[in-house]
């Protein structure tokens, strides 16, 4: 089972899963490179960030666009965890379901 972890902001629940299908196909469209971004994370920059974004939030779909509005100098850093966290959930056994809030 695909494992989710849940990022808040705003007062908004956004469900992330780490879908390689998907980076991939971000990769494509953003001319990025996504695998990179997610074994260093102190190398990422703007547009590999919102194309992970992009491509992880599963639940509710949101588009490019929609995803950029998102990343604010202040929710920067609950992104940034809920991206590591979705990292280490997507290594976990079992079923799993993590929280990132303010």
């Amino acid at each position: 089972m695909e494992r989710m972890t849940i990022l808040k902001i705003d007062g908004k629940e956004f469900g992330l899963i780490l879908d390689w299908n998907q980076i991939a196909a971000a990769e494509r469209a953003g001319g990025c490179n996504l695998l990179a971004a997610l074994t260093e994370p102190g190398a990422i920059n703007a547009a590999a960030l919102r194309g992970l974004l992009h491509a992880s939030i599963v639940s509710p779909r949101l588009s490019l666009g929609e995803v950029g509005k998102l990343i604010t100098i202040a929710s920067l850093p609950k992104i940034l965890d809920a991206i590591g966290e979705m990292i280490r959930a997507s290594s976990a056994e079992g079923e799993h379901v993590a929280h990132v809030e303010n």
